[in-house]
């Protein structure tokens, strides 16, 4: 009675700070464990972006005013959020990293369509992935898997496109996602596995969506850190709030 009665409390208090976000736990694949996921439901939202961090999956720690890490989606979720959009940032079960063999484990792809179908039943919108980095393996990955009744389209930013990386798109199935898609991609990117002039490439092999679009950008300011982290241009560092725009806008009219 006591645990049901937490439950309740902890329930009524994650629905009266929607609008600030909350910790949703779900319950993974079996031997993975739990997995957390940082939830911004907005009033009138158009739609639901499931933003997926790059490097080894998740948004570190949860601060005064949300999460504190630092990858290029987990900073702009505010901006997400202002543009009417639900905000689900995907974590990763306890002490496991996300490296690529996982990103492209069927039980991962799993946890991804569980979430996507949870969150388009509970908030009733169209709900979309948006990986940045190394999290667009995973969104590739998803796409390629799900169907339209899933998902309504994707965005890849800063795409790793490396051949030489098992990840990368060259080596996944591009010829069978039938969903929208953006790539947004900064011209200055100076990280080894995103080498802008790739992406054109890359771009090509989408044959049968039915819709994209491919942007590259050259704003921001104040790069630092190593080339392929959240802080240099690989990161839209200084220019967060206009690539938030950029997503919003093309997930509310998708167009080529």
């Amino acid at each position: 009675m006591i645990r049901l009665l937490l439950l309740i409390l902890w329930l009524a208090s994650g629905a009266a700070q929607a609008s600030e976000g909350r910790v949703i736990w779900y319950p993974g694949q079996a031997g993975t464990g739990r997995f957390p996921v940082w939830e911004m439901e907005v009033p009138h939202a158009a739609a639901s972006v499931i933003l997926l961090p790059g490097g080894n999956g998740g948004f570190g720690n949860i601060g005064e005013n949300g999460p504190l890490g630092g990858n290029f989606l987990v900073r702009a979720r505010n901006s997400f959020a202002q543009r009417n959009l639900n905000v689900l940032i995907m974590g990763k079960p306890r002490n496991l990293d996300l490296d690529d063999s996982i990103r492209l484990a069927s039980w991962h792809g799993k946890d991804i369509e569980s979430l996507a179908q949870d969150a388009k039943a509970r908030l009733g919108k169209p709900v979309w992935l948006v990986g940045t980095s190394s999290g667009t393996v995973s969104t590739i990955a998803a796409a390629i898997t799900l169907e339209a009744s899933v998902l309504d389209g994707i965005v890849l930013t800063s795409s790793t496109v490396h051949p030489n990386l098992i990840g990368s798109p060259f080596h996944q199935s591009l010829d069978r996602i039938r969903l929208p898609v953006l790539m947004l991609h900064h011209q200055r990117d100076a990280c080894w596995a995103c080498e802008p002039s790739m992406v054109a490439d890359v771009f090509k092999r989408l044959t049968q969506a039915p819709v994209k679009k491919m942007i590259l950008v050259s704003g921001g300011a104040n790069p630092t850190g190593p080339f392929c982290e959240a802080f240099h241009w690989h990161g839209f560092v200084g220019m967060e709030d206009e690539a938030a725009g950029l997503i919003a806008d093309w997930i509310k009219a998708p167009s080529n």
